[in-house]
């Protein structure tokens, strides 16, 4: 490389001096005391380089500043301030050898401790505007969690975590909303209170697994047999719901009830062990049965209790004996014989 093709790249890092500085910041190409190590090297001999093209040592001596505003920048003030004075007195040291006396100890000095400032303050600003940034970000995720968090509480308070089915506060809730529609559309709703015959065995003999397997069995057999409108849930134990709505006479719900039963009766396979239970289901209706949603909850589990002491396996609607009256029994249903097979890929075809 000729002296003149040097001269020129000095001139173009002291031009762009300020992009350099911005690929260091950047890069970080080298450790914190590497940069220490290097600085007053690369200050000394660009000093010095100088001089011989004919320039003076403090003429391009200024660009060791950029390791130390570098190092201010990245580690904080204990590390500018490390690297300012070690960087200032090994320079004063090797421009006293070199004996140029073209940089002055005092100008070097003063243009250190102004370096210092310079890099503590941009440090200062990097620090600040990266606790920013991550003090966004940490409070985005926070509020994620938070809102992720509410969710699931909020899924816990109205959903069951065995059947994923709505659990009694949901429940009354849309039964609630459901009488005040049929209130006003002048129509009727039938509450079928549904108990499982025979769970408590299968819990206690093949324990708490085969159970939950058993529930969420008999949850989805309820879905697949009700229409979109309708409601079913889970109230606790093994005792379910089914709200429907939109009747216009108490013997629309007795197909439903038919078809529940028998539904119900047909085997579970969990993991190869066929379970058999049946199902005790109760009826009562808005607003022949009551008007307020506890009451017809308490009106149809009533219902349950007789139909499960009739022999179980069957369903009750409700009448006087249940409580106040207005309602008449209609009679009991036994469930039909069906086999496993085809019936419990699709119970309700």
């Amino acid at each position: 490389m000729t002296l003149p093709l040097m001269y020129r790249l000095l001139e173009y890092i002291r031009k762009y001096d300020s992009f350099a500085l911005l690929l260091i910041i950047k890069r970080k190409p080298l450790s914190f005391y590497g940069f220490t190590a290097l600085a007053p090297v690369i200050g000394a001999a660009l000093g010095f380089g100088a001089a011989l093209l004919g320039g003076t040592g403090g003429s391009y001596g200024y660009v060791i500043i950029l390791p130390v505003i570098w190092l201010a920048a990245q580690e904080g003030v204990y590390g500018g301030l490390f690297a300012a004075i070690v960087a200032n007195v090994s320079s004063v040291l090797i421009y006293s050898l070199i004996g140029s006396g073209s940089y002055p100890a005092l100008d070097l000095q003063v243009l250190f401790a102004v370096t210092t400032f310079i890099g503590l303050t941009v440090g200062a600003a990097f620090d600040e505007l990266r606790r920013t940034g991550e003090e966004r970000r940490k409070a985005e995720i926070e509020l994620v969690k938070r809102r992720m968090q509410e969710e699931e509480l909020r899924h816990m308070a109205f959903f069951d975590y065995v059947t994923g089915l709505p659990s009694r506060r949901l429940v009354m809730d849309r039964l609630g909303t459901a009488v005040s529609a049929a209130r006003r559309n002048d129509t009727m709703i039938a509450i079928l209170f549904i108990d499982l015959d025979g769970f408590k065995a299968v819990n206690d003999h093949l324990g708490h697994d085969a159970g939950d397997h058993l529930l969420w069995r008999t949850g989805t057999r309820l879905l697949s047999c009700v229409r979109e409108t309708d409601t079913v849930g889970r109230l606790g134990g093994d005792e379910f719901i089914v709200i429907l709505t939109d009747l216009h006479h108490r013997d629309d719900a007795l197909p439903m009830a038919h078809k529940i039963v028998d539904v119900l009766a047909d085997q579970i396979d969990a993991d190869g062990t066929m379970l058999s239970v049946g199902a005790s289901v109760g009826i009562s209706f808005y607003p022949e049965c009551g008007q307020d949603p506890e009451c017809l909850v308490k009106r149809a589990d009533a219902a349950m209790y007789r139909a499960k002491h009739g022999g179980k396996g069957r369903f009750a609607l409700c009448d006087a004996t249940d409580g106040e009256a207005g309602c008449s029994s209609l009679g009991d249903h036994q469930p039909t014989t069906s086999p496993v097979g085809d019936s419990e890929a699709n119970p309700c075809r």
